[in-house]
């Protein structure tokens, strides 16, 4: 499988004022052996004292723990995933939170997963991002955000019951199609909530995605998303788009 995954991250107006990092974060891991893609997408949430740390520490270890799994977790039932997930989530906070002399609260985030061998894929999500899917028959919303009692309110790793609110959608992988896995602030920009439709220029990030190659599209991405982005959120953002045909792995 020929895997062309481009990304983009945006520190966001807000955290530049602060003089803070961006708290978004995207791992990527193909593994050229099987062809299996790994896409690992964290927000760190705001509130927590070391969200930066929380996000991307988590998402590497999740994504060196599901590289270990490989292909074998595609036949997994949803259940035995997410129970394998906390167990790998709530290991991770307890060893650097005593790392780091710190509450499991401080490091934070929301998390999103996607692993595909080209043939069926797996998408999971506790949090306040989107996973989506636009292809010639259309555009999906494969797990939508998840807000609390208010919008500006969500669920995440180390505050919320990880077995009620991680989420789960599996399939055929479409090779015709582009997935993506994006945080809230790219959300904002690219996503109607309460249409449920995407923005015009997803369709042609995705069209990118289909055409070029990851350089290109990265450095077209981003030569967009960084003068757009800021106008509509001041929220980082992230966004990995996802897409395979056959072939050997690059």
């Amino acid at each position: 499988m020929i895997w062309n995954i481009p990304s983009y991250t945006m520190t966001g107006t807000s955290h530049i004022a602060d003089k803070k990092p961006g708290q978004d974060y995207i791992k990527v891991s193909l593994n050229p052996d099987n062809g299996t893609a790994i896409v690992v997408v964290t927000d760190g949430v705001g509130s927590a004292r070391l969200a930066y740390e929380g996000s991307r520490g988590l998402a590497k270890e999740v994504a060196s723990q599901l590289e270990r799994r490989g292909a074998d977790l595609l036949g997994w039932s949803d259940g035995d995933i997410r129970l394998w997930l906390a167990n790998v989530v709530a290991d991770w906070l307890k060893a650097e939170s005593a790392r780091l002399m710190c509450v499991p609260e401080d490091l934070n985030t929301t998390l999103m997963i996607f692993l595909s061998d080209g043939d069926r894929f797996v998408a999971g999500s506790i949090g306040d991002g989107l996973v989506g899917r636009i292809g010639d028959d259309g555009f999906d919303v494969l797990l939508e955000p998840e807000h609390g009692a208010a919008v500006n309110v969500s669920y995440f790793v180390a505050t919320s019951d990880f077995n009620s609110h991680f989420r789960i959608v599996r399939g055929r992988f479409d090779a015709a199609s582009v997935y993506f896995a994006m945080t809230d602030g790219s959300c904002d920009c690219l996503y109607n909530y309460r249409a449920r439709t995407y923005a015009e220029a997803l369709d042609i990030f995705c069209e990118w995605t289909r055409k070029y190659d990851r350089k290109a599209v990265n450095k077209a991405v981003h030569d967009v998303a960084s003068r757009l982005f800021k106008e509509v959120t001041s929220d980082d953002c992230a966004i990995a788009l996802i897409h395979g045909r056959e072939g050997s792995v690059r």
